[in-house]
């Protein structure tokens, strides 16, 4: 904000020019390294969306507050004639669905554990990309599908430790551990992830402040508060996303602010 002081052009009919917010769709001057990356990307493309890496190239070129685009073919939505609701599936030939992460540097406000797009960017992108694509194409841009995944535990932690601070504290270190990109590491954000109970087990027990733990438990949530949601997966060994365009996160209710089950002393009465 305050940085542009006056127009590019003199207009005599301006009297003042202020710029009390700051700006938006602006972008710094193209290094060298930029240009050949945008040449070179261009001469493959050729500025049409044929090839799933067209679609995801061109996405991240022109919007760059855009920092993850994935394009998925023969994926769409289909009305279901019993609920009367959109249906998605990955079995729809002649449909390709793009779905985008934006830049969560520029994100000071969204939940970053579940970084959605906006509606009208969304809708923005599928104009553009619609005018370099085939008129035979039905195109989808949409949020990515967030499924939560949430553990069930019991911990004695070391002599001397308070509980209460380091129950919140190993649950935080948990969710760090889960969605690193919340954190600083936006490039691990994957699509299509699995997570393995024994992997954060270890995790949970390599902690300096945890002595032993016991009746470890892992359940996955997909469409958690939606109609269309299905049981939760409890007990499983291994969490697996349920679709191509789904992300698998650490769980947490807004709403009650719990992320996850964490009892303390330990209690040995469990079979796990």
């Amino acid at each position: 904000p305050n940085t542009i002081s006056k127009p590019a052009v003199a207009d005599a009919a301006l009297k003042k020019t202020q710029q009390p917010y700051p700006s938006f769709d602006g972008r710094v001057k193209e290094t060298d390294s930029q240009f050949y990356l945008r040449v070179s990307e261009r001469l493959r493309h050729k500025h049409r969306a044929i090839t799933a890496w067209d679609y995801e190239r061109l996405t991240l070129q022109y919007y760059p507050q855009i920092f993850k685009a994935k394009c998925i073919n023969h994926t769409g939505f289909v009305l279901d004639e019993k609920t009367n609701a959109q249906k998605y599936t990955e079995m729809l030939p002649g449909q390709v669905m793009v779905i985008t992460i934006p830049d969560l540097t520029n994100l000071t406000t969204a939940n970053l554990l579940r970084p959605y797009t906006s509606i009208g960017l969304l809708t923005e992108i599928q104009e553009y990309l619609q005018t370099l694509t085939s008129p035979f194409v039905k195109l989808n841009v949409c949020n990515p599908q967030f499924e939560e995944v949430q553990f069930d535990f019991q911990v004695t932690f070391l002599p001397n430790h308070d509980i209460t601070f380091y129950k919140g504290k190993l649950s935080d270190e948990i969710e760090q551990f889960l969605t690193p990109w919340a954190y600083g590491n936006p490039q691990s954000i994957a699509f299509g992830n699995s997570i393995e109970k024994s992997v954060v087990l270890n995790f949970v027990e390599g902690r300096e402040y945890v002595d032993f733990v016991t009746c470890f438990q892992m359940t996955q949530f997909i469409n958690r508060g939606n109609p269309d949601a299905i049981p939760p997966l409890y007990n499983i060994e291994e969490a697996v996303a349920s679709t191509a365009r789904s992300i698998l996160v650490s769980y947490y209710d807004k709403v009650n602010k719990v992320k996850h089950i964490i009892n303390s002393p330990a209690n040995c009465d469990c079979n796990g």
